[in-house]
């Protein structure tokens, strides 16, 4: 199963944004459901790790500046 951790992976290695359809595609998960995409993104968000701006979601806060 995949975990909050290479979701935020992924978003840093795009430069801390995407698409829900590119987060699915990278991470092999579906993007609506359990376990999906968007429950990932809706747990980190209220974390306040990721938030959505239009189409696309981004790292923000703490995480944003940890991009390499």
């Amino acid at each position: 199963m995949v975990g909050e951790e290479e979701l935020i992976e992924l978003l840093k290695e795009r430069e801390g944004k995407a698409t829900l359809e590119e987060i699915a595609q990278g991470l092999g998960i579906s993007k609506y459901g359990p376990n999906s995409a968007y429950a990932l993104l809706q747990s980190l968000r209220t974390k306040g790790i990721v938030d959505r701006e239009g189409e696309m979601w981004k790292l923000i806060g703490e995480a944003a500046s940890k991009i390499e």
